[in-house]
């Protein structure tokens, strides 16, 4: 799953509604479009929770787009290193960050 600063660069792959969104033109070589459902927003509640529990925060579409990830197993594959907190609180999200 490549999130919007991957996108920008072109790179083939999954991507959620949020990225479609935010890079419109990434419809043109994107492979998938992933939406929420239901439980993606559960999710992303007890993540947040849980972010706010240790006194981080970061923006709720990130939360969401980590959200389908962790329900779906995919990989995150992102250049915001924001991303490392959901990491704290769920050891099963998987993440790479590249530079």
């Amino acid at each position: 799953m490549i999130d919007t600063s991957i996108a920008v660069e072109k790179e083939v792959g999954a991507t959620t509604i949020f990225t479609v969104v935010e890079y419109p033109k990434c419809l043109d070589y994107v492979t998938e479009v992933v939406y929420p459902d239901d439980k993606d927003f559960e999710r992303a509640i007890e993540l947040s929770r849980r972010l706010t529990q240790i006194g981080k925060q970061i923006g709720a579409i990130d939360i969401l787009i980590a959200s389908i990830c962790i329900n779906r197993y995919l990989k995150l594959i992102t250049k915001d290193n924001h991303f490392g907190h959901i990491k704290e609180v769920d050891k099963s999200f998987q993440l790479k960050i590249v530079k």
